[in-house]
């Protein structure tokens, strides 16, 4: 299947349960190999929720609809997990350099 990216655009995102996550908004591709490695999904157009998808996370393709894994977090979700790792790892450097 090809697709241009205003096609792309109009596709609804949902997990495979079911769950619906938005419209795809946006894409982070790679340059070198010129390959989509993520898509941006957004509960609406200005603000709201989102979701970064790796490709691997997408199941399939249907007609006007893209399936993802139902593991799919919100962009806000892995920021904060990140945040809760690096404090978690600086806390561990810390304690290295006291001994």
């Amino acid at each position: 299947m090809r697709l241009t990216f205003k096609q792309l655009k109009q596709m609804t995102v949902e997990t495979v349960s079911g769950a619906k996550l938005g419209r795809v908004c946006d894409v982070i591709f790679e340059t070198d190999g010129q390959t989509i490695l993520q898509y941006e999904v957004c509960k609406c157009c200005w603000f709201g929720q989102k979701f970064l998808i790796n490709r691997s996370q997408v199941v399939r393709f249907e007609d006007k609809k893209m399936v993802v894994d139902d593991t799919v977090t919100s962009v806000d979700g892995v920021i904060e997990e990140k945040g809760k790792s690096v404090a978690a790892g600086v806390g561990a450097m810390m304690s290295e350099e006291s001994n």
